[in-house]
């Protein structure tokens, strides 16, 4: 099925670093990433493969050299999807998707602020 994958390539172009992240035979999609400002980098995307329910939303933390250096999900009772993320001052960031776990609607807006330092 799918992997996640995130590369690194120099200002020429040059690939530095290429990861595959999340589990084979599942689907586990990357849609966004940010540098933050300790040079880590959030990637955010959807994924199968940690709980029980439908899609979970995850938050990955990438080191300079491509190491997973944290992994945080989101999973309600529904289907939810992280599909932007933009770093925000002293290592914060902020993950954006839709949800269709609560509210009176079909799907609802996902918005998780954090930091790589928690």
């Amino acid at each position: 099925l799918m992997r996640s994958t995130v590369f690194r390539t120099s200002s020429t172009g040059t690939v530095e670093w290429r990861k595959e992240y999340g589990r084979r035979n599942n689907f586990d999609v990357g849609e966004d990433v940010c540098r933050l400002d300790d040079g880590t980098y959030a990637a955010v995307g959807v994924t199968d493969s940690l709980g029980n329910n439908e899609d979970e939303a995850w938050i990955r933390i990438i080191g300079s050299e491509g190491t997973s250096l944290k992994l945080l999900s989101y999973d309600e009772a529904g289907s939810e999807w992280f599909t932007g993320v933009c770093s925000l001052p002293d290592n914060g960031f902020a993950a954006v998707g839709h949800t269709d776990s609560t509210g009176a609607g079909s799907f609802d807006v996902l918005l998780v602020l954090g930091s790589s330092d928690e």
